[in-house]
């Protein structure tokens, strides 16, 4: 998920986040990986109880497995209250099936 919207030139690269205080800043997460990690919380803070991700490289097994360890980690982030536009922006598309 993350890995795919990470130019070539970019990815390996280790991401700082600025101006997301929603999101806590994983130290040492690489670019996709911080993209995963929002990309997750979003969708559980919508209400998802379970988020699926689809990986379709070589490289699938070795960043689901990080994702998958993360997780518990994550899920304390998940009660937090911001970004509140954008949660209810998904909730009015997923009801609209939009999603």
């Amino acid at each position: 998920m993350g890995w795919l919207y990470v130019e070539p030139e970019f990815r390996k690269k280790t991401a700082v986040l600025e101006n997301t205080p929603w999101l806590k800043n994983e130290e040492g997460y690489k670019i996709s990986q911080q993209l995963i990690k929002a990309a997750w919380v979003i969708g559980r803070r919508a209400g998802n109880e379970k988020i699926e991700s689809a990986f379709h490289d070589e490289a699938a097994p070795k960043r689901r497995e990080w994702r998958n360890t993360q997780m518990d980690r994550w899920e304390t982030e998940v009660s937090l209250l911001e970004p509140r536009d954008l949660l209810e922006s998904i909730r009015k598309r997923s009801k609209l099936g939009m999603f």
